[in-house]
């Protein structure tokens, strides 16, 4: 159980996460807007309580899986400002199990890494494959 008031873990937020309690959010995107602020309060009250959440409620399942709502919910909110979703809670970096039909279809029989079923449909339409490298100062 935590001892610690939301007013006094709101600084920890700002300091690890970079998430803004006060300004212009049409300034500064890390500001969090009051639904944000409102979905970070409900989260931090759960993880406050130390309860374990409970996935077979549908809504704590949506908003939390199986994991620790206030980080979970920085987490989403960080993605959101970052223009980034994610389906499941499920992801790993293991092999995905593929499979297809129609042209080329062989080829995609089998367990490969995520990255790899992006090249083999390029393959297919007979694009070359090209690799994006942002510019930075160590690439030449």
């Amino acid at each position: 159980k935590g001892n610690c008031s939301f007013d006094e873990i709101k600084p920890v937020i700002t300091r690890y996460f970079g998430l803004k309690f006060e300004g212009n959010p049409l300034e500064d995107q890390m500001i969090l807007l009051d639904y944000q602020l409102d979905m970070l309060k409900d989260a931090y009250l759960l993880s406050m309580r130390g309860e374990e959440v409970n996935s077979i409620d549908p809504t704590a399942a949506l908003l939390y899986g199986n994991y620790e709502p206030l980080t979970v919910t920085i987490t989403h909110l960080l993605n959101n400002k970052a223009g980034l979703g994610w389906t499941s809670y499920q992801h790993t970096g293991v092999p995905v199990s593929t499979s297809a039909m129609g042209v080329g279809a062989d080829i995609f029989n089998g367990y490969y890494d995520n990255t790899d079923v992006a090249l083999k449909i390029m393959s297919v339409m007979g694009i070359p494959p090209k690799i994006h490298i942002a510019h930075h100062p160590d690439v030449k």
